[in-house]
């Protein structure tokens, strides 16, 4: 081709022999050289200028020996953003479609690997169309292998694989006709896949013996990508038990001692966790037992490790499933079956990823751009400190688990965070849900340590789910909304309230606020970590009291959220300054224009930003330009507030959560990394779903309460659904601020306006029967709107 500058025999023969010593020192799991090789071949490449198919080859598959060696030190994202690079350079000549088909299946594989299995299958189906178009025998193999791993992943993720016997009879084909034996070896895991997760109990022996003939084969020829893929077969254990044979008994120790020295974080924690979980489910199994939890706490670490090197949110969050809970499962029940409290707790609280952002990483993706895998590591990418263990009765005891240089110096007391966040007589719970499991803490008071568990019954898991969907509007019509067991009538949100808090109140609170027979003269502060949790009306969960009404848990507490370690100590660090009132320095009021109720507030402002419709001589467009000015002009932690009403976007798993204003969004990234930038001590958002305590894989350290809690402000308070542009909406913004105004507590402040809201909700008269129109009056004081608000931040 005219141009271009080729290779000598002698440079492609240099090239070639420095990719394979790359390519064997990969799979021998050394990824630094491996990787410093394969980029030493690129440098050389690049100096030679070389260009063309030769030089395009040689480059992409440079790329790809990079990518696995990053996915093995932890930085997924940065192993796809490798794999996108090497497609760029594989995808510039149509000789060198092999090799792109090649790397497109294996990237595909990794993602579905990793649980980004929406994306493995869009890269699948790319590398089935290229394979198709190229002319042998292998080719047309590998394309139809393609096509029976893709029905197969499908089936995984749906729970319904169709046809499973005739899935089988066709993959036994396909396995007898594959010549290669490494190829054999992989299409038979597939089938011991199939066979384990879906095929009926007398094909398991079958199934079991493929597997471990497989395994054999990747472990004799170092093949430690799928070997370790294959071995995490073994974990359909926990949701359909199966008795191991004594082959696949003995190869669990062989797994253990074959990774153990291999720097790839993602394998360890793969092979540590699957042993674990597969002892935790066979108890039978004495020789490894007293592994278990070691293994445990080693994959928990590993994994959240993996997690925090991830920069790419969208990874990160499609990787939340799978990053240390099958572990961390274990670990908690092992930990609470022999008593250490200590441990359960901290295995409890760290499974919040205890870490911060520190740094932006911009996105290269432009427009048009049809690169998967460079869209997938790019998008809300950001840089994370290393974590934060945790020390509850003692020195962390997950630190040994970690690289040394994954987690900060010292440990954190957990106690300390607790007193920041409650005061000095704050009561803590932390709750997580895993595989139907429901785990639970408490510290009280005087540092009493209460743990448990217990499995969830369908219905419960039912109770649950409708609880947390009664206030989301996603998708859903007001009336659909008024409609649901908490919004239908004030009988029927007691009834759910009641439900919830019979599942999920732990038994030491039950007894220190519903139990007791004295009532105490304050409300203690109950400091929530949020999770989960934050998904619920927390609020209103309900017990019968002593006299048997139903008292509501916002009735016995001021409750107080608690983001990660790290936005706790920034909020922490923030001076406090003693004054009587703090005057509203910032007000946005219906940024975009699109609201009619709230465009109606109206109050003491310092500065007032509105849309430019609606613009008078005391306020100005509401502006990014303006309302960035504003927080320039604000010192950190400042006696003031900022107050914001009209929409905000919660994002996907937290990408791009942001308050929209009239010249576009402004993003929580924009608002924790924009230069210059500093929130009052108290901030108000009443708008969607903006208390950002959620959000897969970011959205507690890096939604926009965590963004504000990290640039000065040490309280926030926000929303944890969507709310209505309504008159009620309205009236408590203007109760909660006249009370922020004059110096209340804000945790306090917003208890009281929902104490005079749950009392008037009680004694209306509103019940929405099925198929009446809906019809709101404009004082009803449904839950829908006031309990949906939470306070963040520290004492």
């Amino acid at each position: 081709m005219s141009g271009e500058i080729a290779l000598s025999a002698a440079e492609r023969e240099r090239a070639e022999r420095q990719l394979d010593d790359a390519a064997d020192l990969m799979d021998e799991g050394r990824f630094e050289k491996a990787f410093a090789l394969a980029n030493a071949t690129m440098r050389w490449l690049e100096e030679r200028g070389a260009t063309g198919q030769r030089a395009d080859q040689y480059l992409g598959v440079a790329h790809q020996i990079q990518a696995v060696c990053q996915a093995g030190m932890g930085s997924l994202d940065q192993a796809i953003h490798e794999y996108g690079l090497a497609e760029d350079a594989l995808s510039r000549h149509p000789d060198n479609r092999e090799d792109l088909v090649r790397m497109l299946h294996d990237l595909a594989v990794m993602l579905i690997d990793h649980d980004m299995h929406a994306f493995g299958v869009e890269t699948l189906k790319q590398a089935k169309k290229l394979a198709k178009s190229v002319e042998g025998p292998y080719f047309d193999e590998i394309a139809e292998y393609i096509i029976r791993l893709e029905d197969i992943d499908t089936a995984d993720e749906t729970g319904e694989p169709g046809d499973v016997a005739a899935e089988i009879v066709e993959l036994r084909g396909m396995i007898e006709a594959t010549r290669n034996a490494d190829d054999r070896a992989v299409a038979e895991a597939n089938l011991a896949s199939l066979i384990l997760a879906f095929g009926s109990p007398d094909l398991h022996a079958e199934g079991q013996a493929r597997l471990l003939r497989a395994l054999t084969r990747m472990r004799e020829q170092r093949q430690w990508d799928k070997y370790v893929a294959m071995f995490e077969l073994l974990r359909v254990t926990r949701q359909r038990p199966i008795i191991l044979g004594n082959g696949l008994i003995a190869e669990l120790p062989r797994a253990l001692d074959a990774t153990s020295g291999l720097d790839n974080l993602v394998w360890q924690a793969a092979i540590c966790e699957t042993v674990a979980t597969v002892l935790h489910t066979q108890p039978s199994l004495a020789p490894l037992r007293h592994r278990k939890l070691h293994l445990a706490l080693r994959a928990v670490a590993l994994r959240d490790t993996s997690a925090a090197r991830t920069a790419a949110t969208v990874v990160r969050a499609m990787q939340s499933a799978r990053s240390g809970d099958v572990a961390r499962y274990v670990a908690l029940t092992e930990a609470a079956d022999i008593g250490d409290r200590g441990l359960f707790i901290e295995l409890l609280e760290s499974s919040r990823l205890q870490v911060r952002p520190i740094g932006r990483i911009a996105d290269s993706t432009g427009t048009g751009d049809t690169n998967m895998a460079r869209m997938v590591a790019r998008t809300g990418a950001v840089r994370l400190s290393a974590i934060h263990p945790l020390a509850v009765d003692g020195p962390s005891r997950l630190r040994p688990h970690f690289p040394p240089d994954a987690v900060e110096p010292a440990d954190t007391a957990l106690f300390e965070i607790i007193a920041a966040v409650g005061g000095a007589d704050a009561w803590w719970w932390g709750a997580a849900i895993i595989d139907q499991r429901y785990f639970w803490a408490v510290v009280s008071p005087g540092l009493e340590l209460f743990t448990g568990y217990r499995d969830l019954t369908e219905p419960e898991i039912d109770q649950l789910t409708a609880a947390a969907g009664s206030f989301d509007a996603d998708g859903a019509s007001i009336a659909e909304l008024f409609w649901r067991p908490f919004c239908r009538s004030p009988a029927s949100e007691e009834a759910a309230a009641l439900a919830v808090g019979e599942i999920l109140v732990p038994g030491p609170l039950r007894a220190a606020l519903w139990d007791a027979t004295s009532v105490p003269q304050w409300a203690p502060s109950l400091v929530i970590a949020g999770g989960f949790l934050a998904t619920l009306p927390v609020c209103l969960l309900g017990l019968r009291g002593a006299a048997g009404r139903v008292e509501r848990l916002i009735e016995k507490a001021v409750l107080r959220w608690a983001p990660p370690v790290p936005v706790v100590q920034a909020a922490a660090a923030q001076p406090v300054y003693v004054v009587d009132t703090y005057p509203i320095a910032l007000a946005c009021i219906d940024a975009d224009g699109t609201l009619s109720v709230a465009a109606q507030a109206e109050g003491a402002y310092e500065v007032t930003l509105r849309n430019s419709k609606r613009v008078d001589r005391t306020s100005q467009p509401a502006s990014r330009e303006n309302f960035l000015r504003a927080l320039a002009a604000t010192a950190p932690a400042a006696p003031k507030i900022a107050f914001f009403t009209g929409h905000s976007d919660a994002g996907v798993a937290g990408v791009d959560a942001a308050l929209r204003l009239e010249d576009g969004l402004l993003t929580a990234e924009d608002l924790t990394f924009g230069a210059g930038l500093a929130f009052p001590a108290r901030v108000v958002f009443s708008s969607c779903s903006s208390g950002g305590a959620v959000g897969a894989g970011r959205g507690e350290w890096l939604g926009l309460s965590a963004a504000c809690l990290l640039r000065g402000a040490r309280q926030v308070i926000g929303t944890a659904w969507p709310i209505l542009d309504h008159p009620a909406t309205l009236a408590f913004e203007e109760d909660l601020l006249d009370a922020l105004v004059a110096g209340v507590d804000p945790a306090s402040a917003l208890r009281a306006c929902q104490l005079r809201r749950l009392a008037e909700w009680r004694v209306s008269d509103f019940d929405l029967t099925e198929g009446a129109r809906l019809m709101l009056p404009s004082d009803l004081a449904t839950p829908l709107v006031w309990a949906s608000f939470q306070c963040m931040g520290v004492y």
